[in-house]
């Protein structure tokens, strides 16, 4: 039975390319990016795909994949996102960690605790939590 597809012909319809980015524009229903790809390949106003429940704002220089649908640039998607200087290195297997580029973070060490370090002071309102500075507070739960 034929599907009808011949690989040949539709090889260049889907590629992965990396990416780096350039800057993110972060007012819309979703962030849109440019990147830069291979050689002079710019991938302009391409959706930066995220999981539902977690919205970040990568910094410029940052690394990731960007998908060419249809083998056209503009209909790009960009996805992850992880910036060399500031991704923590040496996480223990079945932990993660929430970080900023400043330092500040939120780990969960896969033994089911946690803890968040503030670089600079952090309010919230209603039941008021204060951290200040270079504070370190673990929750064992």
């Amino acid at each position: 039975m034929s599907t009808g597809f011949v690989a040949d012909e539709h090889a260049a319809r889907l590629a992965i390319r990396r990416a780096e980015l350039v800057k993110t524009k972060d007012t819309g229903e979703f962030q849109e990016a440019l990147a830069d790809g291979y050689a002079d390949e710019q991938f302009k106003d391409a959706h930066r795909v995220q999981p539902f429940g977690f919205s970040s704002h990568a910094p410029k220089g940052s690394h990731g994949l960007a998908i060419v649908a249809n083998g056209r640039t503009d209909q790009s998607v960009i996805l992850g996102m992880e910036h060399p200087e500031y991704r923590p290195r040496e996480q223990p297997e079945g932990s993660s960690r929430q970080y900023d580029k400043d330092g500040s973070y939120c780990d969960m060490d896969g033994d089911g605790n946690l803890a968040t370090k503030c670089r600079k002071e952090s309010k919230h309102e209603g039941d008021t939590i204060v951290l200040k500075s270079e504070t370190m507070v673990y929750i064992n739960c």
